[in-house]
């Protein structure tokens, strides 16, 4: 049920590549065309098209993805005006970033990278709209990125990467945001805008699950971003060394709230926030998320000065443990219960 083209393609018309019945059908060769638009439609999730070579249909053309399956970009050159992707999922696993300008994903799921370990990718350097709270982009690479993208829309991100991911883009996306998980590590992401997670006007969770925001340049971040962080440092890998808040220099400021996820979802015992030089205030509350007993809150730093000025505080079932680490000083300023 597997099928390769070999030779070169010419779209001489619009067309529309169809898969069916076959479970994956690969273009080895050059795909290519003058303006002219590609609807691919790949109808079972199982599905699979792969463009493996040059796939280039002229700066004025638009590229479609229909249906359950997925289409990948392997390529080392990708060419068209726009992309929208209607269904299913389009991945981009070339270090060479596409030139496909805006991403519209109505439903579905833009990837950059792949889930499989030490596999690249790259990112469209234009504007990406997630349109429905059912779309989600994921980056899951080996390879460091930088985040310069607008990402606006309904929908979710998830971040997965064995190197550093830098954020200096301002987003409105509203969806959650998730970093990492209880089986792979986001690495370390980066954090150059105080918008790069969202802009405020929207309440999310950001979750940190064994990986690593790093703060620096005075950050600011709004309070609508609520922070449910798991993992620390003494953690073996995934994320062995990371810890989920990171301020490293200058004065950076989280103003919204901070739980302390449950080692239920992903096998620690707490989350660190840590302070290793300058200053980092957290104006909101600390407090846990209670699935399965009580957990701990690690207060670190080299010699920073770390500021809670809410309130922190367990679940009332359970305990919320404060251990503090290094020689760095940590105050709380509120009644702690």
């Amino acid at each position: 049920n597997n099928a390769t083209l070999t030779g070169p393609v010419t779209l001489a018309s619009p067309t529309q590549i169809r898969i069916a019945a076959l479970n994956t059908l690969t273009f080895s060769n050059t795909v290519t065309a003058t303006n002219q638009p590609l609807q691919c439609t790949v109808d079972a999730t199982s599905g699979v098209v792969n463009f493996g070579n040059t796939l280039s249909l002229g700066s004025g053309a638009a590229f479609t993805k229909d249906g359950a399956g997925l289409a990948v970009l392997y390529g080392s050159s990708n060419l068209w005006a726009s992309t929208v992707v209607n269904n299913g999922a389009l991945r981009i696993i070339t270090t060479n970033p596409p030139q496909i300008g805006d991403v519209v994903v109505n439903s579905g799921t833009l990837k950059i990278g792949s889930s499989t370990d030490n596999v690249s990718g790259s990112l469209p350097p234009g504007l990406i709209n997630l349109v429905g709270p059912a779309t989600y982009m994921t980056i899951n690479t080996s390879n460091r990125l930088t985040l310069a993208n607008q990402i606006i829309g309904a929908g979710y991100i998830s971040l997965f990467t064995n190197d550093v991911l830098t954020i200096t883009s301002s987003n409105s996306f509203s969806g959650w945001v998730y970093l990492g998980s209880s089986t792979m590590s986001s690495g370390v992401v980066d954090l150059q805008n105080d918008y790069g997670l969202g802009d405020g006007t929207s309440n999310k969770t950001v979750t940190i699950t064994r990986s690593e925001l790093l703060l620096h340049g005075n950050r600011d971040i709004p309070a609508a971003l609520r922070f449910d962080i798991s993992g620390n440092s003494d953690l073996a890998n995934p994320g062995s060394g990371l810890r989920p808040i990171h301020s490293v220099s200058d004065t950076n400021v989280i103003e919204g709230n901070v739980r302390v996820s449950s080692e239920y979802f992903s096998g620690t015992s707490g989350g660190e926030i840590c302070c290793d030089n300058g200053q980092l205030t957290i104006n909101g509350g600390v407090s846990e998320v209670t699935y399965a007993g009580s957990l701990n809150l690690y207060l670190s730093g080299a010699s920073g000065s770390g500021i809670i000025n809410g309130v922190v505080s367990g679940s009332g079932t359970y305990p919320l443990t404060v251990i503090k680490r290094g020689n760095g000083t940590w105050t709380l300023n509120n009644s702690e219960t």
